[in-house]
């Protein structure tokens, strides 16, 4: 083998100073932007993720020698794009937390950092559920219905985002959806969650107003059922128990609606009267001609105070 020549390894140990002069001067760029990120991260916070990722860039190509500070510039990113989701937030751009907080459990599974994804979950949920109840204020159900389902997607015990979808379909009638959604938040739990209390006034009232309209329709059976089925989620009121009370006497159940009547006149705080009417009725099919003469007699106002006359004078000629 020839012997390099003088000139060739002096090319050569140059060349070889050269790249160490190289490396040294990346290794100190790195830590310029390493250090530049640092200064930026309380007061700029995506200036120093760009700055962050330009010092993970230098030290990759870097290799081993590296890897001490990547880890460290790795280990803040994700924390930071966290950062400018709750600055958003603070600000009241909700649209702009929501972006970041996408962004964080991006950047989170990109460096890893299960912690920082966990808290941006939670967070995010929060955003979604708001926004969600932000447009159904607006009336734009359908992407209102997106956004709670994006908060239920990461947190399927949400149970003010369920029932933020129940206020939904109590306004469509949609009361098989309803009871899916209310039974959703009684497995959820605690049982002394408020929500699971909101959800029953919902369901009691969507099932009295069902009640009312079958009444209305002629269809007594159907309007008993109803508001029977709004008793299981309350105690129910005085409107309640006179409404069963009306439809038990078109159905000819007389014990039913004087029970049902005896539980309105307790509740019943300003309009009794109605309710004494309906009690006579329900005497009078009973055959109870004493009761239903005493009860008429007590039916002197409202509209049906005729109808009450009449039944006294004409039909049982009470004395």
């Amino acid at each position: 083998m020839k012997k390099l020549s003088v000139i060739t390894l002096s090319v050569l140990a140059f060349f070889l100073f050269a790249v160490q002069g190289l490396n040294a001067q990346t290794i100190d760029e790195a830590g310029t932007a390493f250090n530049n990120a640092l200064q930026l991260k309380d007061t700029d916070a995506s200036g120093a993720i760009t700055a962050f990722k330009e010092c993970i860039s230098i030290c990759e190509k870097l290799g081993d020698e590296g890897n001490e500070l990547k880890s460290k510039a790795i280990g803040i990113i994700p924390g930071l794009y966290l950062k400018l989701a709750k600055d958003a937030y603070t600000a009241k751009n909700n649209d702009e937390a929501i972006k970041f907080g996408e962004q964080t459990i991006e950047a989170s599974k990109t460096y890893n950092s299960p912690e920082t994804e966990e808290k941006a979950k939670d967070f995010l949920a929060q955003l979604y559920y708001g926004k969600g109840n932000e447009l159904l204020k607006a009336k734009d159900v359908d992407n209102a219905l997106v956004q709670l389902d994006k908060a239920l997607a990461i947190d399927a015990k949400m149970n003010k985002a369920v029932f933020s979808k129940m206020l939904v379909d109590h306004e469509t009638d949609d009361s098989a959806q309803m009871k899916e959604l209310y039974d959703l938040m009684v497995t959820n739990g605690p049982a002394d969650d408020k929500y699971i209390e909101k959800g029953k006034g919902v369901m009691a009232k969507q099932h009295f107003n069902a009640g009312v309209k079958s009444l209305q329709a002629k269809n007594a059976a159907k309007a008993v059922e109803s508001i029977n089925e709004s008793l299981k989620f309350g105690d129910g009121d005085a409107n309640a128990y006179y409404y069963l009370t009306l439809a038990n006497n078109m159905l000819k159940k007389w014990d039913d609606a004087l029970a049902s009547g005896a539980k309105a006149l307790e509740l019943e705080q300003k309009d009794q009267v109605k309710v004494i009417f309906e009690l006579a009725k329900a005497y009078e099919g009973k055959g109870d001609k004493a009761k239903a003469c005493e009860n008429y007699k007590k039916v002197t106002t409202g509209p049906n105070a005729a109808a009450a006359k009449y039944q006294i004078e004409q039909v049982l000629k009470c004395k």
